[in-house]
């Protein structure tokens, strides 16, 4: 905002400008010089009203803007907490359903085979496959001598990663499984 002091200094600095011949610090009030005067200070005056208008318009969309982050920013932390505790939510259903015994999607562990689409249960020709990974790695073969072996007399292919995945597994399940 523009003081009384500055509008009255910048008044004082255009009058300099517009009339050195006449001296319109001394009292001098007639002539064309004047009027051209007065009238580029009453524009220049407009000019500031109008800066200032224009400066507290944006002020004011400024705030608007500001308040209306505001609430989005609380709108997506509500958002944001809502589906963490969803999230929390599935995580408890899923651990709840292992622990049961129970399917909860993905691939079926070696070992075992899914019924109902739910229960997991054991593989009995798995499980012996198991057995022998088991005994191999007692008499120190290697994952691929395993794996290896493996393909050649159960016809089924596993990597050396996977037989290391299988054999490092909990040798007692932490689900229940039904029989």
């Amino acid at each position: 905002m523009w003081s009384n002091e500055k509008i009255e200094q910048t008044r004082q600095e255009l009058y300099k400008k517009v009339c050195d011949s006449c001296d319109l610090l001394s009292g001098c009030t007639t002539g064309p010089m004047y009027a051209c005067a007065k009238r580029l200070i009453s524009e220049q005056e407009q000019i500031i009203k109008d800066s200032e208008k224009i400066i507290e318009r944006q002020a004011e969309e400024i705030r608007e803007v500001e308040e209306d982050l505001a609430e989005k920013k609380n709108a997506w932390s509500i958002r944001a907490t809502t589906l963490q505790k969803k999230i929390n939510e599935l995580e408890a259903e899923l651990k709840e359903l292992k622990t049961k015994g129970k399917s909860t999607g993905g691939r079926v562990p070696f070992g075992y085979k899914c019924l109902d689409g739910t229960n997991l249960v054991e593989d009995e020709e798995q499980q012996q496959i198991i057995k022998s990974m088991k005994h191999m790695r007692k008499k120190n073969f290697s994952y691929r001598e395993i794996s290896r072996r493996i393909k050649q007399f159960h016809k089924i292919e596993i990597s050396h990663s996977g037989i290391r995945k299988i054999l490092n597994r909990d040798p007692e399940p932490k689900t229940k499984f039904v029989f």
